[in-house]
């Protein structure tokens, strides 16, 4: 399951090979796999599900979050121009940061969040139990089940 970033050349692809699969066919489907970003496999198929509800459907959760930092900013005052420029360089900015550290993204995410200001004051909405984390759970649920229905396998 490939996800849209490997349209330039970064991608996430998770796949599966069967037994049936002899090691010189998977080292030639890894090595074509990687033209487009990095490759994970696996080895159990049901974690395709997950996978496509997660990766797959991931590009299209970061395109959200950029319009909805972008809707924020038009209802703050903010210009057009200005509101899409700052949302986007913000998405692009902080993965390019989290792809060149080790450090987790909880990690980063406290680094940014100075006490009693105003990221911890965002967040403390954004991460209620009933808020974010909650949608996500659901969201991501939601999706894998889809996944498994359209493979036949609900």
């Amino acid at each position: 399951m490939p996800n849209t970033p490997a349209a330039v050349r970064q991608g996430f692809t998770v796949a599966v090979a069967n037994t049936h699969v002899a090691a010189p066919r998977r080292d030639l489907a890894n090595r074509l796999l990687k033209a487009v970003g990095d490759v994970a496999w696996v080895t159990d198929e049901d974690l395709l599900d997950p996978v496509t509800a997660i990766s797959g459907g991931g590009p299209a959760y970061v395109f959200l979050l950029t319009e909805l930092l972008e809707k924020a900013a038009l209802a703050q005052g903010i210009q057009p121009d200005l509101a899409r420029a700052m949302s986007r360089q913000t998405i692009i900015g902080s993965a390019a940061l989290l792809a060149s550290t080790t450090d987790d993204a909880a990690t980063l995410r406290i680094a940014v969040t100075s006490p009693k200001g105003t990221t911890e004051q965002a967040l403390a909405i954004l991460r209620a139990d009933t808020a974010l984390p909650a949608l996500f759970q659901a969201a991501i649920e939601a999706a894998t089940q889809r996944s498994r229905e359209l493979s036949g396998d609900a």
